[in-house]
């Protein structure tokens, strides 16, 4: 067998609620009209969301906290999130893609927060990682690793290794010699990932 499975895939994101959520498929299921009518139906869930911050009488809420409040307990500045949007976010993205074969991940470099990352992968998310570090940091959450996709150009022989020996789910390909280092690595730990390859058509936007 060849040592490196490579897969087309399909990419589209949703960068809102202070995280990014991608979501993949692979295309040789649906034929090119419907691909364009999934992503623009997607795209119109996502744009019309609602989340969790509102204001009432003039006061701004966290879910049904008022910011005041958790401002004077914990000082300022600080990070406040809403779990139940990132939620929201992740369930709407899983029920537009439900009938077709979809990965969901959280980009973990849009917020590496631990407790964050622990829910969403609670709750059946993916994760798209660019480190060691990050890959690290899912496992710890709980992350399924074959919902793993691993991206960025700067992966070191010894983090392909751990997510090798981890079972991601595959590598984002960013060029030729990252694609033979990495066939290079899985002989030599008798493996064999999937990867993707990111193709430039070189389309002038004119």
């Amino acid at each position: 067998p060849e040592p490196v499975k490579v897969i087309r895939k399909v990419e589209g994101s949703n960068d809102n609620c202070g995280g990014i959520f991608h979501f993949f498929f692979a295309p040789k299921y649906l034929p090119p009209p419907i691909l364009k009518l999934a992503f623009v139906l997607s795209f119109l869930i996502l744009c019309s969301y609602m989340d969790h911050f509102n204001y009432i009488q003039g006061k701004l809420f966290a879910e049904q906290v008022p910011v005041e409040t958790i401002a004077e307990k914990v000082g300022t500045p600080a990070y406040i999130y809403s779990k139940a949007t990132f939620l929201e976010h992740l369930r709407k993205i899983q029920h537009a893609y439900k009938t077709i074969d979809t990965t969901i991940c959280y980009s973990i470099k849009a917020c590496s927060n631990i407790n964050i990352l622990k829910f969403l992968a609670k709750a059946g998310s993916g994760f798209d990682i660019v480190s060691g570090g990050e890959l690290y940091r899912a496992i710890q959450a709980g992350a399924d690793p074959g919902k793993i996709v691993y991206a960025g150009v700067g992966k070191t022989d010894k983090e392909i290794i751990e997510a090798l020996d981890a079972g991601i789910a595959y590598f984002n390909i960013e060029s030729e010699a990252e694609l033979e280092n990495l066939i290079r690595l899985a002989k030599q730990k008798g493996k064999t990932p999937k990867a993707a390859l990111r193709v430039n058509p070189d389309v002038d936007p004119k």
